[in-house]
Order: structure tokens, then sequence, then C-alpha cells
């Protein structure tokens, strides 16, 4: 099928004019590519892929086109080739890429991949195991931004008068949840009369319902009051933007880096976490409440476990 259409632009001869401007086999095979690769959004979704994994793998693999459009200068490859997976990992070595950004990235083509082969458009896999780059992995480390710190931060928000902006920062520290599962909340998923949320887009696509504490819900009250005359534009999303109808990781990105440079959604995530072991629950408990892998909790348990032990130990020295 893909043949057939590269076969079709080149019987068609290069320099045939179409809506009043040139275009060339090349330009015409990429634009094939792109067309192409469109539905392998569709693709990972029915594979029940993670949200984010959904999002950012056709990034990458147009990512990967762009740069292959620069390498190749004769015309677009009909598949993909393992030489040209090869020269990209070269590629991105060389511009001193991350080795977890450049296996995420291989990670996309490698799905791409089987994409290809599922709709029976190529026949073989590029791919082998030692193609990824080794990662060192690292001493995990305790978490040790003090309470004071996320207060101000808080605080900070709150006085700057944005109440989505404020209910946003507030259901993230005070419910444990991703940026990805707050941003992708609608209105139905609030109930008020319970005081929780409905969380649909958590990790391996698992439902799980979040109760709000209060502090949390006096927040999205007073966000939920002025939302339609604050953002005229609103959608079905709970948080929504000024320019499109749902907040935008840009957005939120932007505000955290405006009012501190150390504290990320994933911080008052891990924080909640902590807190949670501080009160006593157990790893089972944060899991059933945050989604989180119960490998990722049980390795913070530990790394508070030995940072209490080693404070311990200092005082009595």
């Amino acid at each position: 099928m893909w043949d057939d259409a590269f076969d079709d632009l080149w019987s068609m001869g290069k320099g045939r004019k179409k809506a009043g401007k040139f275009f060339t086999y090349d330009e015409d095979g990429w634009a094939i590519i792109r067309e192409q690769s469109w539905p392998f959004e569709a693709y990972l979704d029915q594979e029940n892929m993670s949200a984010s994994a959904t999002r950012s793998y056709p990034a990458h693999v147009a990512d990967f086109y762009a740069w292959m459009q620069d390498y190749v200068n004769d015309q677009p490859p009909r598949h993909l080739y393992r030489e040209h997976i090869l020269k990209y990992r070269e590629y991105l070595v060389s511009c001193r890429v991350k080795p977890q950004t450049i296996n995420h990235k291989l990670s996309a083509l490698k799905k791409y991949n089987e994409y290809l082969i599922a709709r029976k458009w190529q026949r073989h896999d590029v791919f082998r195991r030692g193609d990824f780059v080794k990662v060192r992995p690292k001493t995990p480390q305790a978490f040790r931004i003090p309470d004071s710190r996320i207060s101000n931060f808080l605080a900070k928000v709150r006085d700057a008068g944005s109440l989505r902006d404020t209910a946003l920062v507030t259901l993230l520290a005070y419910t444990g949840m991703k940026l990805q599962e707050a941003l992708d909340l609608h209105t139905l998923d609030v109930d008020w009369k319970r005081a929780e949320v409905t969380v649909h887009a958590g990790d391996r696509k698992k439902e799980r319902r979040v109760p709000l504490p209060e502090a949390a819900l006096e927040a999205l009250q007073a966000y939920q009051k002025r939302r339609h005359t604050d953002y005229p534009r609103a959608s079905s999303y709970f948080f929504a933007g000024r320019g499109s109808y749902k907040l935008t990781y840009s957005t939120v990105n932007r505000l955290f880096k405006q009012h501190s440079k150390t504290i990320t959604p994933k911080t008052l995530r891990q924080w909640f976490q902590v807190d949670m072991l501080n009160r006593g629950a157990t790893v089972a408990e944060i899991v059933h409440l945050t989604g989180a892998d119960a490998q990722t909790v049980s390795g913070l348990v530990k790394r508070q476990a030995d940072k209490l032990r080693k404070t311990v130990n200092t005082r009595q020295l």
C-alpha cells in the first residue's frame, strides 16, 4: 500500500505543478510519511499505552523524520531501516542528549516499527536488544525539601491571585495526583457532595477515587465559582486555559518556575507521599490513593528510613 503510493508519485515525475506550486517527489514523499504516521497515536491508545507515551511517542517519531529529511538528500525512505536508527542514535549522542531521553526516543521508534508491521507497511523489526544506551543507575536520595518551603510556594501562588492556579497546586499538594491526571480531569469527575475526584487517566488505565482534604476542596470550590467568568472558552475539562479549552503543560511549567526554582509538580507528589509515610500510612495505602507504583513507594520508604537512621546516629555522636 505504501509502496504503491510512492510509485504513483514517482510516475508523476518531478516538477509537476499542483495548485500553483511545483512539488517534487521528495516533498510529496515526506507528505505521505507524515500522513501515514498520524494514526500512530490511535494505535498507541489501542495498545493501552500510558497517556504520557501516547502524547510523546508521535512527537519523537516526528523528530526522527525531521532529522531524516536533513540526513537523506535523495528521496524519502519507504521503511524504517536499521542503519538510519543507528545513525540517529549516534547523532543524539553527539548532541549530548541525556541517555534516558535517547532511550525514550528509541522506544518511540521501536513502537512505531511495531505499528508499521501491524499495518503491514513493513515486514522486519529493525531493532536489536543492545540498541538502547546503557544508563548508569543513580543512587536514590531521600526527599530533602522542608515543609516550610512547600508552604511558602503554596502561599506565593495563592497571593498571585489566580484561583485556577491556586486550585491546581493545592490539589497536587494535598492529593498526590500527577500533573497529567489533574489536567485530564473533567467537571463531572469532581463529586462535591462526597468531596472526592475520580481519576480516569492514571497509570495502566486504572480508575480510582481520590478524597479531597478540606484545603483542596475549598480551593476547587472557589475556582469553580469563577471558572466560566474568568475563562469564557472553558470546555468540559476542569482546568481551563485562556487560549485553549484545556490548561497546557507549558503554562503550568511557567507557573512553577515563576514561584520556585526547585519545586515541580513531581515534588508536590513526593512531598504528599512522604507526609503520608510520616503519618503512619502503609505502602499499600499510598499506592491505592496516589496510583503510584508499589516498587517506587517501597524505594521511597527505604530512602526515608535511611535518612532517619543517619539523623539519629548523628545526634547520638
